[in-house]
């Protein structure tokens, strides 16, 4: 989740009253147990071991990506020709009246093109790069560029393809706006007392982990959803999807018996050890994206401009995921699994009430 990114001036964040805010992630799931029977004391007091497990995991995953990456960030740098990649075409929008009020940063050349604009935009780390030959202009969507109304594709078609700018001439007062590789989540590598974020995420729940923050925003998803996201991104990384042959290999079975009570006891130990804890369902945070982040920003005791709001809608679809529609009427689950799941789902349920929190959403629940 991108709660932290550019909503605060730097002197709300570098304030050193701020208390420890701390954004808890219920994506990933580990954690090994095989007997419905066992409950939540079951789950919390092998939560110790549990953690163990993840993390030789995780740490044993990242090893594995490692080669990958490197070999990656070399055909990136040396060539050339795939520089402009990564830029992805937006639409075609009407200019905003104050050109250099709306934009930071500008650059005026005349053999101009899309590789060139994108470039100068992203070394200033801006995410959209927007081209109107001879000029290139950076910047984000704000309330006077909302990139809510782009015009007929058709009128803007004969653009969206060719590398240079100079080869078609650019129709007056519209500009042409494309996406910079600059989608990174900054702050991601610092450390969480730096004071230089507004809170860091998380999959720890531990309860010497959990204790030291005052604070936590709890992130929970679909244990269903979680379990086929993480097993797809074991088997293929953050973007890919597990094969077929994946799927029917005794790994998957395994994964699921062995992971999925870590679902359960993440929640359970950051119900019974957290300090001050706003509880969010991911699917209520994609329904309803804009309200729920205000809610979020409010109990971190923050301010934010609704450009920022409007700024995070607008790059709600990033890259950085995977496509829906490849797996959409995919179920990897047997009976005897749902049955597991299930049971944890009704734990979960019933801890969230007791604490005088809303239940899971329906679709967890069994029925």
């Amino acid at each position: 989740m991108v709660i932290g990114v550019g909503i605060l001036d730097t002197r709300t964040m570098q304030n050193p009253r701020l208390s420890s805010k701390l954004l808890v992630d219920m994506d990933v799931l580990h954690d090994p147990t095989s007997d419905q029977r066992y409950g939540p004391r079951w789950l919390i007091s092998r939560n110790s071991e549990l953690r163990q497990l993840r993390r030789r995991w995780f740490h044993r995953f990242i090893n594995e990506q490692e080669p990958m990456q490197a070999t990656g960030s070399k055909v990136t740098q040396h060539t050339g020709e795939n520089k402009g990649r990564n830029v992805i075409y937006r639409g075609c929008f009407k200019a905003p009246e104050n050109l250099t009020v709306t934009f930071p940063a500008s650059l005026i050349q005349s053999n101009l093109t899309v590789e060139m604009c994108s470039e100068f935009c992203s070394k200033k780390e801006f995410p959209l790069a927007i081209i109107g030959r001879p000029e290139c202009y950076c910047g984000y969507p704000t309330m006077h560029f909302t990139l809510h109304d782009s015009v007929d594709r058709l009128f803007c078609s004969r653009l969206q393809n060719v590398s240079s700018m100079a080869e078609v001439p650019r129709e007056e007062n519209y500009y042409h706006v494309y996406q910079t590789p600059v989608q990174g989540f900054k702050g991601e590598k610092d450390h969480w007392r730096s004071r230089r974020t507004i809170c860091v995420k998380t999959h720890e729940s531990g309860k010497r982990e959990i204790e030291m923050f005052d604070s936590a925003i709890l992130l929970i998803r679909n244990p269903y959803k979680s379990l086929m996201a993480e097993f797809n991104r074991k088997c293929a990384g953050h973007l890919g999807y597990a094969t077929d042959r994946n799927w029917k290999s005794k790994e998957w079975p395994d994964f699921v018996n062995s992971y999925a009570s870590w679902w359960a006891s993440h929640v359970l130990d950051w119900l019974k050890y957290g300090k001050h804890l706003f509880v969010i369902h991911y699917e209520d945070l994609k329904q309803n994206l804009i309200p729920k982040l205000k809610e979020m920003v409010e109990f971190l005791n923050m301010t934010v401009t609704e450009d920022r709001l409007l700024c995070v809608e607008n790059n709600r679809d990033g890259n950085f995921k995977r496509s829906g529609a490849r797996q959409k009427d995919f179920e990897p689950f047997t009976q005897e699994m749902k049955d597991l799941i299930n049971s944890y789902i009704l734990t979960v349920d019933e801890a969230l009430k007791r604490r005088n929190l809303t239940g899971l959403p329906r679709e967890y629940v069994p029925r």
